[in-house]
């Protein structure tokens, strides 16, 4: 916050002409596509949090979630294969006593499909499946 505030300090000590060049980059508009996203994975990923928290646990949702990756998110599949792999095998020291990286490796996985894949998973294995 200080940081902020110091370089809002130091801009407004600024002549008004030079100013008015640099203002408008400190705000760029994000894309629309990618705000729908970030909103769609914090209120999907809440549903499963209530679902499988509660029903099973991050194991059981770290599989479904990959299987589900394999047989439906083809495009995506060879991006998230890899990505898994690496984390798997990287300097991580992967065990299945380690909740915490599960959770971890079920948020990339989560964040790597597109919001119309997430609402699948949510209708494949949580509404089609009670």
């Amino acid at each position: 916050m200080k940081t902020e505030e110091n370089i809002f300090y130091k801009i407004s000590k600024l002549p008004i002409e030079i100013r008015a060049l640099i203002i408008p980059y400190t705000y760029v508009k994000q894309p629309v596509e990618l705000l729908l996203d970030i909103r769609s994975y914090k209120k999907d990923f809440s549903i499963l949090e209530n679902y499988y928290f509660v029903e099973f646990n991050e194991y059981f949702l770290f599989r479904d979630l990959f299987y589900f990756c394999k047989d439906k998110c083809l495009l995506n599949f060879g991006k998230t294969y890899n990505i898994c792999r690496s984390l798997l095998s990287g300097n991580v020291e992967f065990s299945l006593s380690s909740g915490i990286f599960i959770n971890r490796m079920v948020r990339i996985l989560w964040g790597l499909i597109t919001p119309s894949e997430r609402t699948n998973f949510i209708n494949d294995y949580i509404i089609d499946s009670q």
